[in-house]
């Protein structure tokens, strides 16, 4: 695979590690409990601020959105038709 888009798909790969967690124990939940009720609390912060979070997902978006224009520009350098790889690009689109 071209060094190029393999880097471009090690960002997209960082940047949902960097967005994905499954270790659920993490964020642990609050229990808040009165004679009347319960309830539990859930925060999958991690303990990030607001502005870390937004940081992170438009990383994560920014990397997905403009692999399209990367893979189109490196085909063309490499003689191949951006349309080429545009078409291909949506068979696997969730739009598709």
């Amino acid at each position: 695979m071209d060094a190029e888009i393999l880097h471009r798909i090690q960002r997209i790969n960082s940047a949902f590690g960097k967005t994905c967690r499954t270790d659920l124990q993490r964020f642990p939940a609050r229990i808040y409990q009165t004679s009347q009720s319960k309830m539990i609390v859930q925060d999958f912060s991690g303990g990030a601020s607001d502005a870390e979070l937004e940081n992170v997902l438009q990383s994560l978006i920014h990397n997905l959105a403009s692999f399209h224009d990367h893979f189109q520009d490196w085909a063309e350098r490499h003689g191949m038709s951006r349309t080429s790889i545009h078409n291909y690009l949506q068979l696997w689109s969730p739009r598709g």
